[in-house]
């Protein structure tokens, strides 16, 4: 049965079998092809290449490779920009430095010669003869010859050409373009850092060489006399020229034009029309007139400048002014701003002294200044005091007095010092009064003096001596202070011992105190201000304690009922 069956099946489905076997093979190859597609399109592109079909081949590619690299700047710009910054960084870079090289060159020539005999010589020749100054320049100055120019195959460093001028004898060009060849690649490999770095011109005896490169020619110059700075530029230029024509006919096609050397040097002689006239002379007196007057001014500037140079550091060397600010309205007249210590040297007089001519507009502030010499200037201000006193103050901000001053001036000082801006002590030690030495004595023996009881309030016979020793040295006081300028005040004292009540001592030492008190007014000659201690201990001297004893003070001349503290 399947022998039957197999042969219905081929007799009804045979034909169709046979079809679907052959797309079946078909689809195969297809993917096979499809699969070696990457290898096959490589390999025709060679053979393309190879048998001089890339013009051709690139013809058919250019239109959708344009639009191909259109969509991607489009799309990815980020992509494209980080493709071509290692190409186009590099010629950046040095087409700036050219640039900025060639311009720095100029610059430094143009300074060099702006007022040099030999360009005031040029520019009297331009007028007299009407020809423009840069070209009087051109003509004096740009003496040069290219003698020899090389066109060298960058990676091979074969000489692809040479020009020489025909009036200098020949020379081993080969070895020439092998020596630049072999510098070169020292130089990039020893120095230059990139494929971009190279040599970029040398002096080889009295020779400039100069040089071009290219992605695969060289060019190189030697050069006579003083080259202009826009000559490298100009062998580029004639670089990328030969670099576009080996580009469209190939590198068999390249060869230095005939007229490379004429082109490069230039040396194109203006023709000079003379225009003489009758005003040549009165020309060359007003520029001679005009330039004098430029020397006067410019001479006249710089010793401004230099004055208020002086006058900066006079105003910085005062104490107790801070210059902010100093500027110039014209030859001599400033605007200055500053700050000044009420206590300082005033800046204003000093700059009349020193610059008299100068007239100023001054703008000052007031402000407290810690320069030492100005503290001590506003200390003595505000304690106003004599000439004789001498004052130093140490680095911790303490004032050292020394000499002598009135009484009523030391007692202040000794009491209550005034608060001073910059002072944080006041050391009075070092100060005395007129006749201090003798009041401090008679102070001493009047309070050592010391008036017995034997009991009660009645003094021993033998105290009267005493007594009058009291007396004698009060009055003697009392003659010192009205010349010393000060005032006496006298405060007794009582005491008793300690056995007895204590209220009945207490009454017991006030009426000794005030005995003593009534003695001595009643044997002074002049009034003199007494007044009886209401608080006095029990036992004041050693051994015996049933006495009596003053005490003095001395203050200020004042108003009669005044009482010290």
């Amino acid at each position: 049965m399947s022998g039957d069956y197999h042969r219905i099946r081929t007799l009804l489905l045979g034909v169709e079998q046979l079809r679907l076997e052959k797309i079946d093979l078909a689809v195969q190859r297809s993917d096979a092809r499809f699969e070696r597609l990457p290898e096959t399109l490589a390999e025709s592109i060679e053979v393309a290449n190879s048998t001089r079909g890339a013009s051709r081949l690139a013809r058919a590619l250019s239109e959708s490779t344009a639009e191909s690299l259109e969509l991607a700047v489009q799309k990815r710009p980020g992509a494209i920009v980080q493709a071509v910054f290692p190409i186009i960084g590099p010629a950046i870079r040095r087409a700036l430095s050219e640039a900025l090289r060639a311009m720095a060159q100029d610059l430094d020539q143009a300074l060099q010669e702006t007022l040099s005999l030999r360009a005031l010589r040029w520019r009297l020749e331009c007028l007299r003869t009407g020809i423009p100054y840069a070209s009087v320049a051109l003509r004096h100055r740009l003496h040069y010859q290219v003698e020899h120019l090389f066109l060298i195959r960058r990676e091979s460093g074969l000489l692809l050409d040479h020009l020489c001028r025909h009036d200098r004898p020949g020379v081993d060009v080969d070895a020439i373009a092998g020596m630049l060849t072999a510098i070169e690649q020292f130089v990039q490999d020893s120095v230059a850092s990139g494929e971009e770095g190279g040599l970029g011109g040398a002096t080889v005896g009295d020779y400039r060489l100069l040089l071009s490169h290219g992605p695969c020619l060289r060019l190189a110059a030697f050069v006579s006399g003083v080259p202009p700075s826009n000559l490298g530029r100009r062998l580029d230029e004639l670089n990328e020229t030969l670099h576009t024509l080996r580009e469209q006919h190939g590198e068999e096609q390249v060869n230095l034009p005939a007229g490379a050397l004429a082109d490069l040097e230039e040396l194109k002689e203006v023709d000079p029309v003379r225009r003489r006239t009758s005003g040549h002379y009165f020309v060359g007196a007003l520029v001679a007139s005009i330039l004098v007057a430029m020397l006067v001014w410019s001479w006249m500037a710089v010793g401004w400048s230099r004055q208020v140079g002086t006058i900066r550091n006079d105003l910085d060397a005062l104490p107790g002014f801070a210059l902010l600010s100093i500027e110039s309205e014209g030859r001599g007249a400033l605007m200055i701003n500053g700050l000044l210590d009420p206590a300082g040297q005033d800046p204003r007089s000093v700059l009349r002294s020193l610059h008299p001519g100068v007239r100023t507009d001054w703008r000052l502030r007031p402000y407290v200044s810690s320069d030492p010499e100005v503290v001590v200037r506003r200390a003595r201000q505000q304690l106003a005091l004599p000439h004789g006193v001498s004052t130093e103050l140490d680095e911790a901000g303490t004032l050292h007095l020394r000499g002598s001053v009135p009484f009523a001036m030391w007692y202040g000082l000794d009491r209550r010092p005034p608060a001073v801006e910059g002072v944080r002590g006041l050391e009075t030690g070092g100060l005395d009064y007129p006749g201090m030495t003798h009041v401090d004595a008679l102070i001493g023996e009047i309070e050592s003096i010391r008036i017995d009881f034997a009991g009660g309030v009645s003094a021993a016979v033998a105290d009267e001596l005493h007594l009058r020793a009291l007396v004698a040295s009060l009055q003697a006081l009392q003659r010192q202070a009205h010349r010393s300028g000060l005032k006496i005040h006298v405060r007794t004292y009582g005491f008793t011992d300690e056995p007895g009540p204590l209220g009945i001592n207490r009454q017991l030492r006030l009426r000794r105190a005030e005995w003593l008190g009534e003695a001595i007014r009643s044997r002074m000659n002049e009034s003199i201000d007494i007044d009886v201690s209401m608080d006095t201990l029990s036992v004041r001297f050693h051994g015996r304690c049933r006495a009596a004893n003053a005490q003095v003070m001395s203050t200020p001349l004042g108003p009669p009922n005044r009482r010290p503290d």
